[in-house]
């Protein structure tokens, strides 16, 4: 009969397989490390389309609902605790989880003094709603599309006209939106 010896691993064969066990989780590791550090990357971005969404779905449904005749403004004046110019609204809410604020709502776009881009609402009865879209925003404009002289311009004080398109400028981005209700005739020749 044969005896069978037990062999142990000698001192070299622990060593390799210490070795290719740490190059398993070296690569392990650093590819773990590579895809965390993308998740934030990927959040980042998120969270920056986020706001862009938001604003341009919101403001979409705003101006949408913006009131014929005299109801859109923009000025130069500065508001109280308000940085930018303003541009005021009169817009149909439509239905709103607070009554106060259904139907006809007087508004206006602006920064406040704490540079937050927003839309400040007033109801009926001298309540007030703010909707931050931004933080931190800066250098708050308006252009609106005079169909007549087929140009841009920086100002709208027509009380009778609303203008077919109105671009808002904020912190590097630019947010376009077309008024339904606004005369369509415009013609480039």
């Amino acid at each position: 009969m044969r005896i069978l010896q037990k062999r142990l691993l000698s001192l070299l064969e622990v060593a390799i397989g210490l070795a290719l066990t740490a190059i398993l989780l070296t690569a392990l590791f650093s590819n773990f490390r590579q895809l965390i550090q993308t998740n934030v990357e990927v959040q980042k971005v998120r969270q920056d389309m986020h706001w862009k969404l938001v604003t341009q779905m919101r403001l979409g449904q705003v101006l949408e609902a913006v009131e014929e005749q005299g109801s859109l403004f923009s000025f130069n004046t500065r508001i109280p605790n308000h940085d930018e110019q303003a541009l005021w609204l009169t817009y149909d809410a439509g239905f709103d989880p607070d009554p106060e604020f259904c139907g006809k709502t007087r508004a206006f776009l602006s920064c406040n003094s704490q540079k937050d881009f927003c839309l400040t609402s007033f109801s009926k009865k001298g309540k007030t709603r703010v909707e931050v879209f931004m933080k931190n925003a800066k250098n708050l404009s308006f252009s609106f599309f005079d169909p007549k002289t087929k140009e841009w311009i920086s100002s709208w004080e027509k009380a009778s006209d609303l203008p077919p398109l109105i671009k808002i400028h904020i912190s590097s981005e630019e947010f376009t939106f077309i008024i339904p209700k606004a005369e369509k005739k415009v013609s480039f020749s």
